[in-house]
Parts: structure tokens; C-alpha cells; sequence
């Protein structure tokens, strides 16, 4: 999705510009650069990727789960506020259980693990 000039929040210098070709003879070095602050990698006239370091990588994906994690909280925020107004039953976890057809029995034989992957 492009991104109009007056929206889009990226400001570069022009020694955070690296052209694909000079970055292809010299990875090293652009990989150390990238551990201080984000190059971005350009193929003629328009970038074309961003290389961060994994620190930042790691940063961002926090940022990422902490921003899911409140929204998630406000949705649920929500539903409990519109279930208290309009008096809506709630459904407990044995009746949604039952609704999609498992049991507890079901449950206690996934292995966790085996998720995670």
C-alpha cells in the first residue's frame, strides 16, 4: 500500500539511503550500521526493504504483542460493557465447550508443546 509523501512518518538522512548494489558488495558492514539505526536499502530512486538490527527487530515485536494485548483488553472491555447494559447472559466455558463439541477430555490430551511450533 503506498503511502502519501505528507504521511508517511519515515524522515532519512540521506546516509541512511544505501543502494542495493554498494549494500550487496559490503554486507558486513551495513549489517554493523544496523545494529545503531535503521539503512534503507534502495533500488533506484525508491527503497526497497528496511534492514534493523535484532535488537530492534525483538523491540518492535514487543511493541507488537503489547499493542494486541491492549486491544485485546478493550474488545473484551467492550463486550463486558454492552453484556452489563443490554443484561446479556454470558456463556460459560462448559457451554461453549459443548456448543463446538469438545470436552475437558479432549482438552487434557493436547500437548501444549506441540502448539508452540
Amino acid at each position: 500500500m503506498m503511502m502519501r509523501e505528507e504521511e508517511d512518518p519515515i524522515r532519512l538522512a540521506p546516509t541512511d539511503l544505501v543502494p542495493s548494489s554498494k549494500f550487496a558488495k559490503s554486507v558486513g558492514t551495513y549489517l554493523d550500521r544496523a545494529k545503531k539505526r535503521p539503512l534503507f536499502i534502495t533500488r533506484g530512486q525508491d527503497v526497497d526493504a528496511v534492514l534493523i538490527g535484532l535488537d530492534e527487530y525483538r523491540a518492535l515485536l514487543r511493541e507488537q504483542q503489547r499493542f494486541e494485548d491492549i486491544s485485546d483488553l478493550l474488545l473484551a472491555l467492550e463486550r463486558l460493557g454492552t453484556s452489563m447494559l443490554t443484561k446479556e447472559k454470558n456463556l460459560t466455558t462448559e457451554e461453549v465447550m459443548a456448543a463446538v463439541g469438545i470436552s475437558q477430555a479432549d482438552i487434557d490430551v493436547v500437548n501444549l508443546d506441540e502448539l508452540e511450533d
